[in-house]
């Protein structure tokens, strides 16, 4: 019979939305994931691309994703690149070597994978230069999950490319978007008068009460109304329809009654043919010959062919729709699928990764060959940088290993590269399955360090840390000093998170003070490792080593991780300015390496340094691209962070609409991750957000509550680092006596530290609510301090010595602080600081000139970003190699960008944006 395709009749608003998305005439691309049931014609709507760009004259590569090889690590990948690998040639060596790694066909160690993701980015927008491009992606759900990230990312990164991505993804259980960031168009079942004309043109004979049955089965579904009519052959003689399955099924059943009619040959083709991810036509017929036991031609499927199942041609048997691949799975016997499986491994014997999973699929578990076998699998996907399925490989081994112990070793290596990929749900499956196995001592440790994992962003638990730290002085004796450092950090950084138990900081510091005597202890990473435990667990008695010991290492390493873990110590203490060059260089090296989820954490530090600090602009630029990358690599608490980070900065460009509205998603996040650190954070941003738009009061109860234990967003560390905003505060609305109060609390603290941005926030506190005449040698003695760095600081104490000074009537004395407090919050770009100087002034009987606007103002995060490195004097290329972006994405921002600053050249951007730290 012939094979029947569902028409696009009642279509409309699908078709139109491809075809805008293939018109531009611009050079410009895009992409957009057609999303619904089974049968809804997403793979017709798919088919009308190819033909659009055709009459285009755009060159189309296709990739569908199928079930049987979506353990195969970037198995989608190489099905979609294969056309166009021979054109590697165009890209950079390291990024052709990178991609080739990818697809095995080239060995370069252990690529990053989002090193991998720019490499396709690059080799698309190359082939795309001269000839449009369009991708087609169907059955989204069942790709390889390496490729899957791998095209997401692509897929954000194409509204400047001459780049088309069109995909298709079954709906599922859950409605997250298949991919993160990437439009989705629903499509829709069919009308009623649509599916009735659909129905009639495939079966104008049904007879009346069948053919208004199978229209209420189908429920305007179009591949239902064009297959169940089969299925319902000789329904007009019995006097009641049988209930019908759910649709899904329903339409499976439909494919499998065509199956028993089939000879035994076919049969054994078809199902070879299922169970072989690639369904090479050569493969499919040796394999069934080797279960038939005789020769087998592709004659054997011509009765497949005629019964509307499959489509052979000389490189593969292709099926009608996946549901007939799951119909012929699912009428197979088990005992049919072990033979075939086992044929196909002999098949594939040449082909190590397909080949083991054939065989593991036709072998009962225990069985050490296989376990190895798997796992030499698991050890090829990390060399290509497939981490996904590396942790699928290294599972599926831990099933065959013969033995408790080797099964749970498996089964941590997992976990622990699950952990690296964020995958927090599968994390927790993996630990709860290797608990029950026969985990050693170090297996024990292991799995605590990696549940700990799983508690990222908060806790107040007691029990906790000491199981940790118990566990790390049993690693310790054991000679396991890297574990034991592991979990001594994550019991130090759980205390720091949830302000834990006072008593409880100086056990872990005893455990880091034996650690630090280890030999292993000394190497710069465990070295950074340690300060960083110092630095968690007593942020203010271990303040002046941490800031000696990192003036030490900063001559001495250019470890990406050193380098980061460093700064977070820095961080931690009080001490941005000084953490902002070791994460500067950490950026780096972590932009260089492609490794973006530590890259996402070290932008958003040292954006919250830098906006503590004043440097809004750069502080802008990072926050917005910590907060893209956080959401991609799957790193909320980061992505929060961020967030607290552009509202702060909103805030003080006087923003306040934009500054409520992005803390108030930081605070969403941080409420769903219970973290008290993370309330902490927001309650700090709310705070200055509702002091720039002067609701003191407000702004006094949120800085207040964060140094209430009591509260949920108590963090000490935060309530120092504030405490100059809340005695801000509390002289604007009324508070001062509570303030003194919680200064005279925190006074003994702040002496303690020599952290900048503690000791600074004190003087400023003690300055502010000073008694009658006192506060004039308090305002004095703060801004002699050491204010390199802290330029905001020093404006908002001139401001507030300013304000001091007209309130005791000595007008003219207070012109001088408050004009130049103006005038650094006009540089600095703090509109809503600027305008409250402004206000002083004028109180003081002084005309002020109105602020000028500035070139950053007038640009988005991203826009700014690229401003600034064009400005000094990056190419598009390396521009784009930085922010994961192709160089046309580069051009066409530049494009935006010109004729907002009034200018005509990158020359031009120099003078809006000087060479600067």
């Amino acid at each position: 019979m012939a094979t029947r395709i569902p028409s696009l009749v009642g279509r409309q608003a699908e078709t139109e939305a491809i075809e805008a998305l293939l018109r531009p005439a611009d050079g410009r691309g895009g992409a957009l994931v057609l999303r619904g049931d089974v049968g809804i014609g997403k793979t017709a709507l798919l088919a009308l691309a190819r033909e659009r760009a055709a009459e285009q004259g755009r060159r189309v590569l296709a990739l569908a994703g199928v079930q049987a090889e979506s353990h195969l690590p970037f198995a989608g990948l190489h099905q979609l690149l294969r056309p166009v690998l021979q054109e590697t040639g165009r890209l950079t060596q390291a990024r052709r070597e990178t991609l080739l790694a990818a697809v095995g066909l080239h060995d370069a160690g252990r690529p990053e994978p989002f090193r991998i993701a720019l490499a396709v980015l690059d080799l698309l927008t190359e082939c795309a230069s001269g000839r449009p491009l369009l991708l087609l992606v169907d059955d989204v759900q069942w790709l390889d999950r390496s490729t899957s990230d791998l095209l997401a990312f692509v897929a954000r990164r194409l509204s400047s490319d001459p780049v088309v991505l069109l995909a298709a993804a079954t709906r599922g259980e859950t409605q997250a978007p298949v991919w993160e960031g990437v439009e989705e168009l629903p499509v829709s079942r069919l009308d009623a008068d649509h599916a009735a004309r659909l129905l009639d043109a495939g079966a104008p004979a049904l007879a009346p009460f069948v053919r208004a049955r199978l229209l209420e089965e189908a429920d305007g579904n179009p591949l239902a109304l064009v297959e169940l009519p089969l299925a319902a052959e000789g329904l007009e003689s019995v006097a009641v329809i049988p209930r019908w399955l759910p649709l899904t099924a329903n339409l499976q059943r439909a494919f499998e009654t065509r199956i028993p009619g089939l000879p035994d040959a076919t049969r054994t083709l078809l199902l070879a043919a299922a169970l072989d991810a690639e369904a090479a036509t050569g493969d499919v017929l040796s394999a069934a010959g080797a279960v038939t036991g005789g020769p087998v031609t592709v004659d054997g499927l011509v009765p497949a062919v005629e019964a509307g199942l499959v489509r052979v041609d000389r490189d593969a048997v292709r099926f009608r729709h996946p549901l007939v691949r799951s119909a012929i799975h699912q009428a197979a016997s088990v005992t049919q699928r072990t033979a075939v499986h086992a044929a196909l491994a002999a098949v594939h014997s040449g082909r190590p990764d397909s080949g083991i999973w054939h065989l593991a699929a036709s072998t009962v578990p225990p069985d050490k060959a296989v376990a190895e076998g798997l796992q030499r699998c698991g050890e090829r996907a990390l060399r290509r940088g497939a981490v996904v399925a590396a942790v699928h490989a290294f599972e599926q081994a831990a099933a065959f290993a013969p033995d408790g112990r080797r099964q749970a070793d498996l089964m941590l290596r997992s976990a622990e590269l699950a952990v690296g990929l964020g995958r927090r749900d599968l994390v927790r499956r993996l630990v709860r399955t290797t608990e029950r196995l026969e985990p050693t001592a170090k297996d024990t440790a292991r799995l605590l360090w990696i549940s700990e994992s799983l508690t990222v962003c908060g806790g107040r638990e007691p029990v906790a840390v000491r199981t940790l730290l118990r566990a790390a002085e049993r690693m310790r004796a054991d000679g396991e000093t890297a574990l034991s450092v592991r979990l001594t950090g994550a019991a130090a950084a759980h205390l720091y998170r949830g302000n834990g138990e006072s008593a409880l900081h100086a056990e872990v510091l005893r455990t880091a003070d034996r650690l630090a005597a280890e030999p292993d202890g000394r190497c710069d990473t465990t070295g950074a490792a340690m300060l960083l435990i110092a630095a968690h667990a007593a942020p203010v008695e271990r303040a002046a080593s941490v800031l000696g010991a990192a003036r030490a290492l900063a001559h001495r390493t250019d470890d990406a991780a050193a380098l980061h873990t460093t700064a977070r110590a820095l961080w931690c203490v009080g001490a941005p300015e000084r953490a902002d060059p070791f994460l500067t260089a950490a950026v780096e090296r972590l932009r260089h390496q492609g490794r973006l989820a530590p890259l996402a954490e070290a932008l958003a530090l040292r954006a919250s340094g830098r906006a503590a600090t004043g440097r809004c602009d750069p502080a802008r630029v990072d926050a917005d691209e910590a907060r893209r990358l956080a959401r991609e690599t799957g790193q909320p608490e980061w992505e929060a962070t961020a967030l607290t980070v552009l509202g702060c900065v909103a805030a003080l460009r006087d923003d306040a609409a934009t500054a409520h509205r992005l803390i108030g998603h930081a605070r969403a996040i941080a409420v769903r991750l219970n973290s008290p650190l993370l309330h902490a954070t927001v309650r700090m941003a709310r705070g200055t957000a509702l002091s720039c738009s002067g609701d003191h009061a407000e702004a006094y109860a949120q800085l207040r509550w964060l140094t209430d234990p009591a509260d949920p967003g108590h963090h000490m560390m935060t309530a120092l680092w504030t405490v100059g905003d809340l005695a801000e505060a509390a002289a604007h609305c009324g508070e001062k006596d509570d303030a003194r109060a919680v200064l005279e609390r925190l006074a003994p603290l702040a002496r303690r530290t020599p952290a900048a941005r503690v000791r600074l926030a004190a003087r400023h506190a003690r300055a502010v609510l000073a008694r009658g005449d006192e506060g004039e040698a308090a305002f004095l003695s703060a801004l002699d301090a050491d204010l390199t760095g802290w330029s905001l600081e020093r404006a908002r104490l001139r401001l507030a010595y300013g304000e001091w000074l007209r309130r005791r009537r000595r007008v003219l004395e207070s012109r001088a602080p408050l004009r130049a407090a103006r005038d650094t919050f006009d540089d600095l770009g703090t509109a809503a600081w600027s305008r409250r100087a402004r206000q002083e002034l004028e109180a003081t009987g002084e005309t002020t000139r109105q602020r000028s606007p500035r070139a950053a103002d007038r640009l988005t995060p991203q826009e700014l970003q690229i401003a600034m490195l064009a400005a000094e004097g990056l190419s598009n290329k390396e521009i784009g190699a930085r922010l994961y972006v192709s160089h046309r994405t580069v051009s066409t921002h530049l494009s935006r960008i010109f004729p907002k600053l009034g200018v005509t050249s990158r020359s031009q951007l120099a003078r809006h944006f000087p060479p600067g730290p």
